[in-house]
């Protein structure tokens, strides 16, 4: 029961040798947390410890032996400034994710863990994480926090409204958002000592006091605590504090644009078409979309369905404009984790751990989202179609995937997208059903004849 096939084996071996070797002068890296191990060629495992002087004396000494490609395992950050470092020093580098080396059955160290890895990439055996050029790197960060500081205020919103809820002051029925502009004069005029609904009504704009102005005056009647008026006042704070550093955010993507669009080709403002409305956390950049066109290529990406100049700065702080390390629109949407998944072997039923995905497959997914129950697009109806077959999630991802080759085919190939319409799309979609009802009639036998009723 644990003899083992000396024939299979020797295949095996035979199989193993065909290998062709990527270069003699690769190394492996394992990272963690408090030690880098090392595995060269003709070098014994060597460790590392993290501290900056440590990493640039790894990188001399990998210099020094003529290596010019390294394989690193790493998922999180620690990796990142090493990975860097080896750039600039001109060497070749492969972050691996992995689950790509796990192959081994040995138990599991540290130093073999380097050597497999090292192993591994010497016969080409690994393939690279995507990761984008410098200065998207540095876009991306900034798009990041920002969009971190949007969650956190997010949370200080729901802290004002609680607390003025348990104060029974119910703007939250009569203002479609507490931190709009009028919500936020009258919270602000509260703080200051003021409780006259009429004095408070007079700060709102005038649609809302010519269309709602007794609803307000009820919600504004409150039962006002010391304790509450405190945590309205504490989340106040928080609001407005977030709000400057969504602002220094605004600022530092704007000067990074402005240095990624400074050597592209420039373009007149007569020459860029009408700009969609950003209904939601619009950055304060006054030229965003100029920058947009440029990195595009001087082709307008918002014309795909859902898109506006800011859900395209979010997509290509995280890929770029440079897509070419993904051959095909079903690469780029499988990275994405938006492609179909077989969940069927045979006659048995797969099971499998749904993986979370990059963030730009879940920028995909909330465009999608955005444009399910669009009454005007073709994707719209796309989507209503999948969601009444398999569900809302399914349809979410199904319109996903279609944006997401929408936009890889507009910015490696230029095609331009042409919305037809919802009659359109379900025209087509007639005519389909129309050819398949012929074809089957015909494997049947059945002779039919078409009139229009």
């Amino acid at each position: 029961h644990g003899r083992v096939d000396g024939r299979k084996n020797g295949m095996m071996n035979s199989k193993m040798k065909k290998l062709e070797l990527k270069s003699h002068n690769c190394a492996g890296i394992d990272v963690g947390s408090e030690k880098k191990f090392v595995a060269q060629p003709t070098e014994p495992v060597k460790n590392y410890s993290t501290y900056t002087p440590s990493l640039r004396e790894l990188v001399a000494e990998l210099v020094a032996n003529g290596i010019d490609s390294v394989a690193m395992e790493s998922t999180g950050v620690y990796g990142v400034i090493l990975m860097q470092m080896l750039r600039e020093a001109g060497i070749e580098v492969f972050l691996v994710h992995p689950k790509y080396t796990r192959s081994r059955s040995s138990k599991k160290t540290d130093v073999e863990d380097c050597q497999w890895i090292q192993e591994l990439h010497k016969v080409d055996l690994l393939e690279p994480s995507f990761v984008p050029e410098v200065e998207i790197e540095q876009l991306r960060a900034y798009v990041r926090l920002r969009e971190t500081h949007i969650q956190s205020q997010a949370q200080a919103v729901n802290r004002m409204q609680k607390a003025l809820i348990l104060m029974n002051l119910r703007l939250d029925t009569v203002l479609s958002q507490v931190h709009g502009s009028s919500g936020m004069k009258m919270i602000r005029a509260i703080l200051a000592g003021e409780r006259d609904p009429e004095a408070l009504l007079a700060l709102c704009d005038g649609r809302i006091k010519k269309n709602k102005a007794e609803a307000v005056k009820a919600a504004l009647d409150g039962y006002y605590q010391p304790h509450h008026l405190f945590a309205l006042a504490q989340a106040v704070q928080a609001f407005d504090f977030i709000a400057e550093q969504i602002q220094a955010c605004d600022q530092h993507m704007e000067e990074q644009l402005q240095a990624m669009t400074a050597q592209l080709e420039p373009v007149a403002p007569e020459a860029l078409p009408k700009a969609k409305p950003i209904r939601h956390h619009r950055p304060e950049i006054t030229e965003l979309q100029r920058y947009v066109y440029q990195l595009c290529g001087h082709k307008d990406q918002t014309q795909l369905p859902g898109f506006t100049d800011y859900s395209l700065i979010r997509i290509i702080a995280e890929v770029g404009t440079d897509l070419s390390a993904f051959p095909n629109a079903k690469h780029f949407t499988s990275w994405l984790k938006l492609a179909p998944r077989q969940r069927h072997s045979g006659k048995s039923r797969k099971t499998f751990r749904p993986e979370a995905g990059p963030r730009a497959g879940q920028i995909f997914r909330v465009i999608a989202q955005s444009i399910l129950n669009s009454k005007k697009l073709a994707l719209g109806a796309f989507g209503r179609r999948i969601r009444a077959k398999k569900g809302t999630p399914v349809a979410i991802k199904a319109l996903a995937r279609k944006l997401a080759v929408l936009f890889y085919d507009a910015i490696t190939k230029g095609i331009e997208y042409v919305e037809k319409g919802v009659k359109n799309y379900q025209e087509q979609f007639r005519q389909r059903k129309i050819k398949a009802f012929l074809r089957q009639a015909e494997e049947l036998g059945i002779t039919l004849e078409m009139r229009d009723l």
